[in-house]
């Protein structure tokens, strides 16, 4: 799992860079996508939509992204 979470976290930093020198923000299926390394399916974007969304006007820190998009993907693994 440390392997994964790390490469999730590699992934996700390049995706944040590039947002940054192109002045652009990062939309949820982009971080979904980066975290797994995967396109994403739309039902997961969308669980992931509601949980940044649940957060409020709290930061989120790209660790804590990684943590949350992997437990809610192995948690609909698990539930599929």
């Amino acid at each position: 799992m440390t392997d994964r979470r790390e490469d999730a976290k590699r992934r996700l930093s390049d995706l944040s860079s590039r947002a940054k020198r192109s002045s652009q923000g990062m939309d949820v299926a982009s971080i979904v996508a980066a975290v797994l390394g995967t396109t994403p399916e739309r039902e997961l974007i969308d669980l992931v939509q509601v949980a940044f969304e649940s957060n409020g006007s709290n930061p989120m820190r790209e660790s804590e992204m990684v943590d949350g998009i992997l437990a809610l993907n192995e948690w609909r693994e698990e539930n599929t």
